[in-house]
């Protein structure tokens, strides 16, 4: 048993590993890419506006990004400390620093994602999904969608160059 806790230690710090989240002011340029109901400038996703949540995929650069209509071959990425922690929520904005239509980063929601087929230093693609109601995976809320019983969103994929370790920044 011991062994085997190990080497799955081991395994997960193999996955090269990315901070999800939607507003950066310190990075260059900053990223601020807010999540809107229905449209830009419309009604933020909120953690208490009809339980909305969103997940992280990710893979190899050679991976597909999934559509509203298509599924991909992009999968979930997940906290290496908290293996099963695969969403966050949204900003409830009835804390400081907490606006709504930001992923919330937090002690509850840690930002630290593996990227599950991409090593460290590698080429990885990502994208940012999201979905309303008490789906806990991307798989049931996407499915639920096609069945036309829950509204769902996906952003564009975007390819990066994964660290080459823990401690240095993505590119």
């Amino acid at each position: 048993m011991f062994i085997l806790l190990v080497c799955s230690c081991l395994a997960v710090l193999a996955q090269g590993q990315i901070v999800f989240r939607n507003y950066v002011r310190f990075t260059t340029p900053p990223i601020d890419a807010p999540v809107y109901l229905e449209q830009v400038g419309g009604t933020p996703l909120s953690g208490t506006n009809l339980n909305y949540r969103a997940a992280l995929l990710g893979g190899p650069n050679t991976a597909t990004p999934w559509s509203l209509t298509q599924p991909g071959t992009l999968q979930v990425t997940y906290n290496p400390s908290i293996t099963t922690l695969t969403w966050a929520a949204f900003n409830t904005g009835t804390l400081p620093g907490q606006t709504p239509g930001y992923v919330r980063a937090d002690a509850t929601f840690p930002p630290s994602r593996a990227v599950p087929g991409a090593d460290w230093g590698t080429w990885a693609l990502v994208q940012m999904v999201a979905w309303e109601g008490p789906y806990t995976s991307w798989t049931e809320a996407w499915q639920a969608a096609q069945a036309g019983s829950v509204r769902i969103g996906a952003s564009n994929p975007l390819t990066i160059h994964l660290p080459n370790s823990p401690t240095a920044n993505v590119t």
